[in-house]
């Protein structure tokens, strides 16, 4: 059907379809336009689905011949036309999302704040340009994949088609509806999980964090992050005397990273440990993003000086930067 071609990866943003022209009828959005001087477009939606149809008023009854295969001159410009509504309607009240399903989409979203991990698409083929990788990007190994595949070629016993997820995980660990032996990939060390409500949203996640340590293994991230002491000392210590603070966010950084704040002049040292426990909130001043970090140690004034940190080879902090180990053991040993 035409209407799925144009929105099957949008979402509706329904408090853009008022004002956009269309009515509330119980629970559906309707909206009617006349084109091509004697047909309507009758488009309703219906718990986020789109469905269309045009009507031809000489005969008050409902057009489709622009529909078929290969439609004639007059049936092509009628097609044509309302091509046009449903893309404007689109460009107005709809916004593009990776995927078609929303639990793909999901997905997509836990592995964004979890990982800071964005889906590439590097096929171009029409069979798999809908196929997105997800990349660990300090060590730029790929850990998950997500398809849009026909079922059969997972269970004969299915049909249809639907996204699925494809994880590094052994095949015999997981015997339940909805995860099969990895299609197209090594069947004994990955899976494939259908992403059509057969497995749990809980269930995926930890699927997914279950591949990235097969894949990835268990990495912490360490940085060090600067900051000014803001209008004085006491303001800097009053907020960091809160369990949980807002940053920005301006690095690769993942949830369950380690940050250590550094202030700077006139203190020039260390002065909190912190964990990273959400990413991609809101961001302020110049920053696109904000991250929200658990406080864990407030260190001594001076203690972990940049004279200290430059014996470990840090010779400035002037941007969020990554932390030699040998630095860290000895904080932490200390």
């Amino acid at each position: 059907m035409l209407e799925n071609e144009i929105f099957n990866k949008y979402k509706v943003i329904t408090d853009n379809l008022i004002n956009y022209g269309f009515f509330l009828d119980n629970d559906k959005y309707i909206y009617k336009k006349r084109f091509h001087n004697n047909f309507l477009a009758e488009i309703t939606i219906y718990k986020g689905k789109l469905t269309g149809k045009v009507i031809d008023l000489d005969f008050d009854s409902e057009y489709t011949l622009f529909r078929v295969s290969d439609p004639g001159s007059f049936a092509l410009d009628v097609k044509n036309s309302y091509n046009d509504i449903l893309l404007d309607i689109r460009s107005k009240c709809f916004k593009e999302m990776p995927y078609r399903s929303s639990y793909a989409n999901c997905v997509n979203d836990y592995i964004k704040k979890k990982y800071n991990s964005l889906p590439e698409f590097p096929w171009y083929d029409k069979s798999n340009k809908d196929s997105g990788i997800y990349r660990d990007k300090k060590t730029n190994k790929w850990f998950a994949l997500i398809q849009y595949v026909d079922l059969n070629k997972l269970d004969a016993n299915l049909s249809g088609k639907c996204e699925i997820i494809n994880l590094k995980i052994s095949s015999s660990k997981y015997n339940i509806k909805g995860i099969y032996p990895a299609y197209h990939m090594n069947h004994e060390k990955w899976i494939s999980v259908i992403l059509d409500g057969s497995v749990s949203l809980d269930l995926i996640y930890k699927l997914v964090d279950e591949s990235y340590t097969n894949v990835i293994g268990k990495v912490i991230h360490t940085w060090l992050i600067p900051s000014t002491a803001g209008d004085g000392m006491w303001s800097l210590d009053d907020y960091f005397s809160n369990k949980y603070v807002t940053w920005n966010q301006s690095s690769n950084v993942h949830v369950g990273d380690t940050v250590y704040i550094y202030v700077s002049k006139p203190y020039s040292c260390i002065m909190y440990k912190c964990k990273i426990v959400n990413t991609f909130l809101p961001g302020f001043a110049h920053y696109k993003y904000s991250m929200e970090l658990e406080v864990l140690k407030k260190y001594e004034r001076g203690k972990y000086s940049l004279d200290l940190l430059r014996k470990y080879g840090v010779k400035a902090v002037r941007g969020p930067r990554s932390i030699p180990d040998e630095l860290v053991n000895y904080i932490e040993n200390k």
